[in-house]
């Protein structure tokens, strides 16, 4: 998810991180296209709440790394964990003793930003079975992506053997897989992040080339062709030197993404390289082709004018913080809030930092901008959330968490 050490050891859980990610409260400015201003805010030093959360998985077993937390439609969750196991709760948080799945022969996860890091149930997975994955593989010490598909029994398992692989590609690095799956509520396609291989500025040129799947988010029909299909309306899907399944651009390591379950607007949390983390938003309708700049950009900011395009419209996120100098610093992308327990969130988009532990929200402001909201400290070390089919919120960090309440501490 990271690019430095530190990273390593949070995720890993060897070391307790301490690190609250300071800014302030004004906005600063950035063109989020050739012509367009938009502010991005920063995250507050101090506010006077603090979310409230309740243990709801426990029998997760540490230094297994939440990668996803995914409803089936039921009120049970999938959970899936860096080591290639995916896990089965029940409605009321206890754990079910079987497996659902147990991958942990093919999947190599010995490094921070490798393993299993994606997990969607197929929209009729009540009556198809179908899960999929995306892992990280090493053949020959040569590292590749992995898209995978897999059949769900009638005894809640799925046997490794139905393995049906969508998408294999080979990676430059360890790093920037990204991995996040998520069918559109709006037209069912399959959506699949993946970050631009980790080379290092993105040296190498994927996630500005149309050539390559890296640095994109990939829009893709599981339900037509074999293994899948290209939706016709894809923004490149008629230019022979671009690949088809590029539906967004531009972006280094999008490790977690979501859509609006009421809108269908997709967020992205799109992890940054040495200066700023950022949130990007793609809104319900799109056809699809944003660039979201890097490595041209990083947040706000010029990263390497070298490969900047004059022609090139470079969409801005809604959102980014900077780093504190010499620490680390990941976002962790969450979901809009559709739940009915905390009415103080509602449409808002929740986010956090793997090093920073807070919980923050978005909201639109109804003037074409967004107000960042800081709810307090979650004392936990955030890898991931997870929504309920009821639109209630969840974290993973080391046990699962739902988040109940914002607590006023005026």
């Amino acid at each position: 998810m990271n690019k430095r050490n530190k990273i390593l050891n949070t995720l890993t859980f060897t070391i307790g991180m301490a690190l609250i990610i300071i800014g302030i409260q004004i906005p600063n400015y950035l063109q989020a296209s050739n012509s367009e201003e938009v502010q991005v805010y920063l995250p507050a030093v101090i506010r006077p709440f603090a979310p409230q959360l309740d243990p709801f998985v426990t029998e997760i077993v540490p230094p297994n790394i939440i990668t996803d937390i995914v409803d089936p439609g039921d009120g049970r969750f999938f959970i899936a964990t860096r080591d290639g196991r995916i896990q089965i709760s029940l409605p009321d948080g206890s754990v079910e003793p079987d497996l659902l799945l147990d991958i942990s022969d093919r999947v190599y996860d010995d490094g921070n930003e490798m393993g299993l890091i994606g997990l969607t149930t197929h929209p009729n997975f009540a009556e198809n079975g179908y899960i999929y994955v995306s892992y990280t593989e090493q053949v020959e010490n040569i590292y590749y992506y992995v898209l995978a598909r897999y059949h769900v029994g009638l005894n809640n398992q799925a046997d490794p053997a139905t393995e049906q692989r969508i998408l294999h590609f080979q990676q430059p690095t360890s790093r920037h897989h990204g991995g996040d799956l998520h069918f559109g509520p709006l037209d069912g396609y399959l959506y699949i992040t993946v970050g631009d291989g980790g080379t290092g500025g993105d040296f190498v040129g994927n996630a500005q080339s149309t050539e390559t799947l890296m640095g994109k988010i990939l829009r893709i029909d599981v339900d037509n062709g074999s293994p899948y299909s290209i939706p016709p309306d894809n923004p490149f899907v008629s230019d022979s030197n671009s690949r088809g399944e590029i539906w967004a651009l531009g972006f280094r390591n999008p490790w977690r993404m979501s859509f609006d379950r009421d809108t269908g607007d997709m967020y992205i949390g799109d992890v940054g390289e040495s200066t700023w983390e950022e949130v990007d938003f793609i809104p319900a309708g799109s056809s699809g082709g944003e660039n979201f700049g890097w490595p041209c950009m990083e947040g706000p900011d010029v990263f390497r004018a070298e490969v900047c395009e004059a022609d090139t419209t470079y969409v801005a996120p809604i959102y980014a913080y900077r780093h504190q100098e010499g620490s680390c610093a990941a976002v962790i992308g969450g979901f809009i809030y559709r739940g009915t327990q905390i009415p103080e969130i509602a449409g808002h988009y929740l986010l956090s930092d793997v090093c920073g532990r807070k919980l923050w929200s978005l909201i639109a402001d109804g003037a074409e901008g967004w107000t960042l909201r800081d709810w307090g400290d979650t004392k936990k070390t955030i890898t991931t959330f997870g929504e309920r089919h009821d639109g209630e919120l969840f974290i993973g960090a080391k046990e699962i968490y739902q988040i109940v309440g914002i607590k006023n501490l005026d």
